[in-house]
C-alpha cells in the first residue's frame, strides 16, 4: 500500500511496509529458486545438497546470473545462457507465485503464527502441486514436513480432537475411495499421495476445511478430467494427477469458508 493506494499511512509507516515487501521478495525468491530445485530432484531420488545445479540440456553448471530467481528468466528470454535450449516455463512461474503467495500471508496475517504456518503449509503445497503434475507423484518428504507443522500446531492449540477427526475424514474418505476404485476396476481410484495429502491437511486444518476441502477437490477434479478427455489431451485409461485439484480445493475452501458454510447451512 504506496500512499497513491492508502493515503491514511504516515510516511514511516509507508517506508516500512516498502522494507518489509522488498525483505519478502527477495528471501521468497531465493525460497522459490529452491523449490524448483526440490520439484526437480525429490521425484529422481537425486542428492539435494553438494550438488551444482545444471542446466538439463547441456549440463553445464549455472551461476548466479542464471539463478536469480524471476529476473534471469525474464533476462534470458527463457533460454540457457549457454546451449539456449528452452527453459521450462515452470521455474519462472514457481518462483512468482512463491514471491507473491509470500507478500499477500504476510501483509494479511502480519507476524503471528497463523502467517508461519499458513506460509509454510503453501510451501509444501507448491512443491507437491508441480511435482504431481510433472511426475505423477507426492514426495513423501514434504508430507513429513507437513507433519511437523501439525505436531507444532498441536503443541501450541492442542486441539487434539480437531487433529484427528480431520485426519481421518482426510485419509479415510480419499482412502475409502481408492478401496472401491480398487475393487470394482482394479485400480486404485486414487494415488497413495492423495490418500496421505488429504490426511495432512486434515491434521494441520482440522475437520471443516478438510471436510469442504473434499468436497470441492472432486468437482475441481472431475471437471478437468473431463476438459481433458473432451479436448482429447487424456484418455479414461491415463492416469490424471488428483494432488492438484486437492490443492486448489483447499485454498478456495479457505478464501471462502465462510460463503460455503452459508450456502450448506443457512
Amino acid at each position: 500500500m504506496t500512499p497513491f493506494i492508502s493515503p491514511l499511512l504516515s510516511n514511516r509507516e509507508t517506508t516500512q511496509f516498502l522494507i518489509e515487501g522488498i525483505v519478502i521478495i527477495l528471501f521468497s525468491g531465493i525460497f522459490g529458486s529452491f523449490f524448483n530445485m526440490l520439484i526437480y530432484r525429490l521425484p529422481r531420488d537425486l542428492p539435494l545438497a553438494f550438488d551444482r545445479s545444471k542446466c538439463p540440456t547441456c549440463k553445464n553448471n549455472l551461476t548466479w546470473i542464471d539463478l536469480f530467481p524471476v529476473f534471469s528468466f525474464l533476462f534470458l528470454l527463457g533460454k540457457c545462457r549457454q546451449c539456449k535450449a528452452k527453459i521450462p516455463f515452470r521455474y519462472f512461474l514457481v518462483e512468482l507465485i512463491t514471491i507473491c503467495a509470500s507478500l499477500v500471508l504476510w501483509f494479511i496475517f502480519g507476524p503471528t503464527w497463523l502467517f508461519l504456518k499458513f506460509l509454510l503449509f503453501t510451501y509444501g503445497m507448491i512443491i507437491i502441486f508441480f511435482t504431481d503434475i510433472e511426475t505423477y507423484t507426492v514426495p513423501d518428504s514434504v508430507l513429513v514436513f507437513f507433519l511437523v507443522i501439525g505436531c507444532s500446531n498441536l503443541y501450541l492449540d492442542r486441539d487434539f480432537k480437531a487433529a484427528l477427526l480431520g485426519t481421518l475424514i482426510g485419509f479415510g474418505t480419499f482412502y475409502f475411495i481408492q478401496r472401491i476404485g480398487k475393487f470394482f476396476y482394479k485400480k486404485d481410484a486414487f494415488g497413495s499421495g492423495d490418500v496421505k495429502l488429504g490426511g495432512a491437511i486434515g491434521f494441520v486444518w482440522g475437520p471443516v476445511l478438510t471436510s469442504m476441502t473434499v468436497y470441492l477437490s472432486f468437482l475441481i477434479g472431475g471437471f478437468f478430467g473431463i476438459l481433458l478427455i473432451v479436448s482429447k489431451k487424456k484418455t479414461m485409461k491415463d492416469i490424471i494427477p488428483f494432488g492438484p485439484s486437492i490443492i486448489i480445493a483447499f485454498f478456495l475452501s479457505y478464501m471462502f469458508k465462510a460463503e460455503i458454510l452459508s450456502y450448506f447451512f443457512s
